[in-house]
């Protein structure tokens, strides 16, 4: 701008040159502005280098400016000690979340230091992302301990953050291949659990009373806007004769923790034994009445029942923790063997749900996923809390590769599991949810025809079966079933790509490299391609080949197109180049 700035911190306004009152909002956009941004912000809580006292500042006036402070591009070590100082006076006046916000913002920004960088993101709740997508670093799980306890002194017990960072610890073990050390971690988290009970422990000293055909029925979803699929959810319910109760249509949603708030306004002014029936309201159908629900809720002998799914979200370090006493799988009848929990289904009496919802608000890993709290809860109330292992009464469909039959009724079928009564889509729109969109329609088909006898048979999508099969480690049905997902849809990035994967895994180099090309000849910004790809004309050619120098080129692509990550795809070529 070539304009001086002048600030008034007090009122929060600005002047430039003639022009007066500017809202005190920055942008320090480019490269020069970066600096001049830098310069700004170091002055807003008017900090020298040594001395950084903020006893006077208003907490509110430090939450709402603290972002801005903690963003003007490279910073220097002592504008990171300001960061830290006002963690810290966050910390300290128990705002122990906009502590944390100022750690993520203040250290992402900074290029001091790569692992205050991973810090930030993994204090912030973003253990599992940055798993998966860097370079594994064995002293992680250490340092992760070592910035939790230096955080500690601030906690007040179980404080949302510090239990974050527990939880991503355990992560971090697991996707380094330690696997005892992640199941340990886990184990120790499940054990600080807080159990209020449930009715029939006798919580409120009611009288739990056995469920039966008269045993009045409740179905709800949070559903905050009105989409087809809701549509198909309630008209689902119309045809057995049932309502859903939808909670929340208008609100703004905010995240996992508000639905299990909704649940547990909505059971606690239920009497406490009625049977409710909480599911998404997305990806979910109904193909039951209320009848063969209630009954085979009583059949199961629990409080709490669950669907079962076929792979431990969100952590599949924690899959150890669902073996039973002696050792084995839990609940392991069935072929579908759905050992997992999946929270899109739960079924239980209104009051034992209600305790369920109160117990899970406590977790504060609930900020990242219900379904992780979920599964926290499962573990430690195991004798009143089951899943539908067998797939019999609730379905998920992720993983799933048996083809299903929608019949009049309508009625629905799995494989062996005959009459299921709700069918939930699970894992997102190349998974579960797309098998839930075609047997949405063969409902739809079925209702509208005039044969009594009518039947439509849904093979799972190719797609979803073949990532199934590939995680089963059926590798010759993956690469059949890829391969035929793209006759019917040739430029199917995923299946190139994955393709390449399989390939790549089992040695067969050219094969791999060919898969590759073709995925990025399709879609030449697909970065886990581009970074598989660079990886192996790295590993496979030496250097001053016009193939290495390509590798090195798709590297360098990678990193401009992945700043999370872009030290890890250069450092990995400079290795490369040093042999």
């Amino acid at each position: 701008t070539g304009a001086n700035l002048e600030f008034d911190y007090d009122n929060f306004i600005a002047t430039a040159g003639d022009i007066t009152n500017y809202p005190l909002l920055v942008h320090g956009n480019g490269n020069d502005g970066n600096r001049y941004y830098a310069t700004i912000a170091k002055t807003m809580f008017q900090a020298s280098d040594t001395s950084f006292d903020f006893s006077e500042v208003p907490t509110e006036k430090i939450r709402d400016n603290v972002r801005i402070a903690s963003l003007g591009g490279p910073l220097s070590i002592s504008d990171l000690d300001g960061v830290i100082a006002v963690a810290n006076e966050m910390a300290a006046r128990g705002r122990f979340d906009e502590g944390a916000k100022t750690l993520y913002w203040g250290y992402v920004s900074t290029k001091n230091s790569a692992i205050l960088t991973e810090y930030a993101r993994w204090f912030a709740g973003e253990a599992c992302a940055f798993c998966t997508s860097s370079v594994k670093d064995p002293a992680l799980p250490r340092r992760l301990r070592t910035f939790l306890d230096r955080f500690g002194r601030y906690s007040m017990g179980d404080d949302e953050w510090r239990e974050l960072t527990e939880f991503n610890i355990a992560v971090t073990h697991h996707w380094l291949g330690e696997k005892d050390q992640s199941t340990e971690a886990y184990r120790k988290i499940l054990e600080k659990a807080p159990d209020i009970g449930t009715v029939a422990e006798g919580g409120d000293n009611e009288v739990v009373q056995e469920v039966t055909d008269s045993t009045p029925l409740h179905i709800a979803a949070v559903a905050t806007q009105d989409r087809p699929e809701l549509s198909n959810l309630v008209n689902s319910a119309q045809v057995h004769g049932l309502v859903v109760d939808v909670l929340g249509m208008g609100d703004v949603y905010l995240g996992n923790s508000q639905k299990v708030a909704y649940f547990g306004e909505y059971t606690s002014n239920l009497p406490s034994n009625d049977l409710v029936l909480l599911v998404d309201a997305y990806d979910v159908l109904l193909f039951s009445g209320a009848n063969a629900l209630k009954g085979n809720f009583a059949k199961s002998g629990c409080k709490v029942l669950f669907a079962g799914e076929t792979s431990s979200y969100p952590d599949l370090g924690i899959a150890p923790l669902y073996k039973d006493g002696n050792g084995g799988d839990a609940g392991s009848a069935g072929p579908h063997k759905y050992l997992y929990l999946n929270s899109g289904v739960i079924l239980g009496r209104a009051g034992d749900l209600c305790k369920m919802m109160a117990t899970v608000s406590s977790y504060k890993s609930l900020y990242l996923s219900d379904q992780r709290s979920f599964v926290r809860y499962y573990l430690t109330h195991r004798s009143s809390v089951s899943l539908d292992h067998s797939g019999t009464l609730f379905a998920t469909l992720h993983g799933v590769t048996e083809h299903s039959i929608v019949s009049k009724g309508p009625k629905f079928a799995l494989g062996y599991a005959r009459d299921v009564a709700v069918v939930h889509g699970n894992a997102g729109g190349l998974g579960g949810k797309k098998f839930y969109e075609e047997i949405a329609n063969a409902m739809i088909t079925v209702a509208k025809s005039n044969d009594p006898e009518a039947v439509v048979e849904v093979p799972p999508p190719l797609y979803s079966s073949a990532v199934a099969s590939y995680k089963k480690g059926d590798i010759t049905r993956a690469l059949d079933l890829f391969k035929k997902n793209l006759v019917g849809d040739p430029e199917h990035v995923e299946s190139l790509y994955n393709l390449g994967v399989i390939y790549a895994e089992t040695k067969n180099w050219d094969s791999a490299r060919s898969w590759y090309e073709e995925c990025l000849s399709i879609d030449e910004r697909y970065l886990n391609c581009i970074v598989n790809l660079g990886v192996l004309l790295l590993e496979k050619f030496k250097d001053g080949d016009a193939e290495f120098r390509r590798g090195v080129m798709l590297l360098r692509k990678a990193a401009g197109l992945d700043m999370k990550r872009r030290d890890s795809f250069l450092a990995y070529i400079e290795a490369a180049q040093q042999g």
